[in-house]
């Protein structure tokens, strides 16, 4: 992956006593809204096509057969994982009520992507710097629509969805990329940052973690949940709370909090 460049408005906030994120123990929120009509072609939000108009009154058992019938899921007609791609199977994450396939490529170009149950094969490039281990996780989000896919290269990670069968970036309220530095110290140097999810709540969400070295040598862990914004691919995080108070160094919390993880989510790693 080449690596991108963090979001401005992202490190803003990582600057503040807060951005807070999620240490990989568990929290979550509320239930996501409904995901729009699908479309099986390219990575942009595509809204429900509108059917051609017709005068025929449908039969009562057409229509009952119709409703009872399974989405279709995403088919592109691509098949073929590349070859040497590490792959893990993950939820469904095109709606047809099967495992779908997540895959890393291992040699260039370097993409991650989903291999669904429906016949579709679909790539994102992976644009973290060109070398070394590169980590990617996926998982199932409530309060936020669309699969939340992160990638990071031990240094930053970039987060992104799978929706209307394709991949989006999410991006910060300036249109940038939504990118979460990995274990970047604050100005002040005393406070590093990662992501991961909870389900302090119910349901998974995605969080932004801060681990703030104290004046008694001990950390408080603050979180910071990813939020949709009200522009198609948009999202932020919300205000900071400490979620965990006076830990160990050693604690795994703090550790958590200095790095990507997800413990509900498939993992995958490939080395370049």
């Amino acid at each position: 992956m080449v690596r991108t460049a963090y979001c401005g408005a992202l490190l803003a906030v990582l600057a503040l006593p807060l951005l807070a994120g999620c240490a990989a123990t568990p929290g979550a929120g509320p239930a996501a809204p409904a995901s729009p009509a699908r479309t099986t072609a390219g990575s942009a939000l595509v809204p429900a096509s509108t059917a051609a108009h017709s005068t025929a009154t449908p039969s009562p058992v057409a229509s009952a057969t119709a409703a009872s019938r399974a989405p279709a899921g995403c088919d592109n007609g691509r098949t073929a994982i590349p070859t040497g791609a590490r792959t893990v199977r993950v939820h469904d994450v095109d709606g047809d009520g099967r495992q779908d396939t997540a895959f890393f490529t291992t040699s260039k170009p370097w993409e991650f992507g989903f291999a669904t149950s429906a016949g579709g094969v679909y790539t994102t490039p992976d644009r973290q710097t060109p070398t070394g281990a590169h980590h990617a996780w996926t998982v199932d989000t409530d309060g936020f629509p669309g699969h939340a896919i992160a990638i990071d290269d031990g240094l930053g990670a970039v987060l992104l969805r799978f929706q209307h069968c394709g991949f989006q970036q999410l991006t910060a309220k300036d249109g940038s990329g939504l990118s979460i530095p990995i274990g970047a110290r604050s100005a002040s140097g005393d406070a590093t940052t990662g992501v991961a999810c909870n389900d302090q709540n119910g349901g998974i969400l995605i969080e932004a973690a801060q681990a703030r070295l104290r004046t008694d040598g001990r950390y408080d862990i603050a979180w910071s949940t990813l939020e949709p914004i009200g522009t198609p691919t948009g999202a932020s995080f919300s205000a900071a709370g400490v979620r965990y108070k006076g830990l160990a160094a050693t604690d795994a919390r703090v550790q958590q909090a200095r790095t990507s993880t997800c413990w509900a989510a498939h993992t995958l790693t490939a080395t370049h």
